[in-house]
Protein backbone atom coordinates (compact mmCIF):
# COMPACT_ATOMS: atom_id res chain seq x y z
CA UNK A 1 0.00 0.00 0.00
CA UNK A 2 1.27 3.29 -1.26
CA UNK A 3 1.02 6.45 1.44
CA UNK A 4 0.19 10.02 0.28
CA UNK A 5 2.72 12.54 1.50
CA UNK A 6 2.23 15.48 2.53
CA UNK A 7 3.56 17.35 -0.81
CA UNK A 8 0.50 15.23 -2.83
CA UNK A 9 -1.51 16.23 0.08
CA UNK A 10 -1.12 19.56 -0.95
CA UNK A 11 -1.48 18.99 -4.47
CA UNK A 12 -4.72 17.07 -3.72
CA UNK A 13 -6.22 20.28 -1.80
CA UNK A 14 -4.68 22.36 -4.73
CA UNK A 15 -6.04 20.77 -7.71
CA UNK A 16 -9.66 19.07 -6.32
CA UNK A 17 -10.35 21.86 -4.25
CA UNK A 18 -14.43 22.43 -4.77
CA UNK A 19 -14.45 19.21 -6.09
CA UNK A 20 -16.63 16.08 -5.38
CA UNK A 21 -15.66 13.45 -2.90
CA UNK A 22 -15.19 10.78 -6.11
CA UNK A 23 -12.38 13.11 -7.55
CA UNK A 24 -9.94 11.91 -4.76
CA UNK A 25 -11.12 8.46 -6.53
CA UNK A 26 -10.71 9.54 -9.54
CA UNK A 27 -7.44 11.46 -9.28
CA UNK A 28 -5.84 8.38 -7.45
CA UNK A 29 -6.05 6.24 -10.41
CA UNK A 30 -5.57 8.60 -13.18
CA UNK A 31 -4.58 12.05 -12.71
CA UNK A 32 -2.16 11.36 -10.89
CA UNK A 33 0.23 8.46 -12.44
CA UNK A 34 3.22 8.62 -10.78
CA UNK A 35 1.43 6.94 -8.21
CA UNK A 36 1.18 3.66 -10.30
CA UNK A 37 -1.81 2.78 -7.88
CA UNK A 38 -3.82 -0.59 -8.63
CA UNK A 39 -7.72 -0.06 -8.52
CA UNK A 40 -7.75 -2.84 -5.83
CA UNK A 41 -5.59 -0.41 -3.58
CA UNK A 42 -7.35 2.19 -4.17
CA UNK A 43 -9.75 2.03 -1.75
CA UNK A 44 -7.86 1.89 1.44
CA UNK A 45 -5.94 4.84 -0.84
CA UNK A 46 -9.24 6.92 -0.79
CA UNK A 47 -9.71 6.33 2.65
CA UNK A 48 -6.58 7.83 3.65
CA UNK A 49 -6.58 10.61 1.77
CA UNK A 50 -9.75 11.63 2.93
CA UNK A 51 -9.73 11.14 6.31
CA UNK A 52 -6.30 13.05 5.80
CA UNK A 53 -8.17 15.72 4.69
CA UNK A 54 -11.11 15.92 7.09
CA UNK A 55 -8.06 15.97 10.06
CA UNK A 56 -6.02 18.83 8.48
CA UNK A 57 -9.28 20.72 8.23
CA UNK A 58 -9.24 21.22 4.45
CA UNK A 59 -12.53 19.48 4.18
CA UNK A 60 -15.91 18.46 6.04
CA UNK A 61 -18.24 15.86 4.55
CA UNK A 62 -21.95 16.90 4.01
CA UNK A 63 -25.24 16.16 2.45
CA UNK A 64 -28.58 17.55 1.42
CA UNK A 65 -26.62 21.16 3.04
CA UNK A 66 -26.26 19.82 6.49
CA UNK A 67 -22.61 19.16 7.44
CA UNK A 68 -21.75 15.38 9.15
CA UNK A 69 -22.08 14.88 12.40
CA UNK A 70 -19.59 12.47 14.72
CA UNK A 71 -15.76 12.28 14.58
CA UNK A 72 -13.70 12.19 11.72
CA UNK A 73 -13.33 8.18 12.61
CA UNK A 74 -17.27 7.72 12.59
CA UNK A 75 -17.48 9.54 9.52
CA UNK A 76 -14.41 7.35 8.10
CA UNK A 77 -16.46 4.30 8.89
CA UNK A 78 -19.46 5.38 7.54
CA UNK A 79 -17.74 4.96 4.03
CA UNK A 80 -16.58 1.50 4.84
CA UNK A 81 -19.86 0.65 5.92
CA UNK A 82 -21.25 1.59 2.81
CA UNK A 83 -18.72 1.10 -0.07
CA UNK A 84 -20.52 -0.94 -2.16
CA UNK A 85 -19.64 -5.07 -3.09
CA UNK A 86 -17.13 -5.63 -5.99
CA UNK A 87 -19.62 -6.32 -8.16
CA UNK A 88 -22.07 -3.29 -7.75
CA UNK A 89 -19.08 -0.73 -7.89
CA UNK A 90 -17.56 1.15 -10.68
CA UNK A 91 -14.88 3.08 -10.27
CA UNK A 92 -16.04 5.63 -13.37
CA UNK A 93 -18.85 6.28 -11.86
CA UNK A 94 -17.71 6.12 -8.36
CA UNK A 95 -20.85 7.65 -6.04
CA UNK A 96 -23.14 5.52 -7.76
CA UNK A 97 -23.75 1.67 -8.05
CA UNK A 98 -25.23 -0.59 -10.65
CA UNK A 99 -28.95 -1.04 -9.57
CA UNK A 100 -30.29 -4.87 -9.01
CA UNK A 101 -33.61 -3.00 -10.16
CA UNK A 102 -32.49 -1.49 -13.62
CA UNK A 103 -35.31 1.61 -13.94
CA UNK A 104 -35.52 1.99 -10.16
CA UNK A 105 -33.44 5.12 -10.79
CA UNK A 106 -32.83 6.74 -14.14
CA UNK A 107 -30.27 4.93 -15.33
CA UNK A 108 -30.52 1.99 -12.96
CA UNK A 109 -27.89 3.46 -10.64
CA UNK A 110 -27.92 4.06 -7.02
CA UNK A 111 -26.05 6.52 -4.99
CA UNK A 112 -24.07 5.19 -1.76
CA UNK A 113 -22.33 7.55 -0.28
CA UNK A 114 -23.01 9.06 2.83
CA UNK A 115 -21.60 12.44 1.99
CA UNK A 116 -19.76 14.53 0.52
CA UNK A 117 -16.68 17.32 0.04
CA UNK A 118 -17.62 20.67 1.84
CA UNK A 119 -13.67 22.41 1.34
CA UNK A 120 -12.89 25.10 3.97
CA UNK A 121 -10.61 27.98 2.55
CA UNK A 122 -8.29 29.99 4.18
CA UNK A 123 -10.91 32.19 5.81
CA UNK A 124 -12.85 29.48 6.98
CA UNK A 125 -16.26 29.82 4.20
CA UNK A 126 -17.57 26.58 3.07
CA UNK A 127 -17.31 25.71 -0.74
CA UNK A 128 -19.84 22.30 -1.32
CA UNK A 129 -19.42 20.46 -4.14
Amino acid sequence: MIRITDTLLDDFSISLFERGVDSIYSALLWEFPELKLAPEDAKEEFLYVLQALLTRGRVKLGMHNQLLEGSIAEQIQAFKDAWPNEDRFDPGLFTYTKSNVVGKKELGLEDWIPGDLVWVDEDGKHWWS
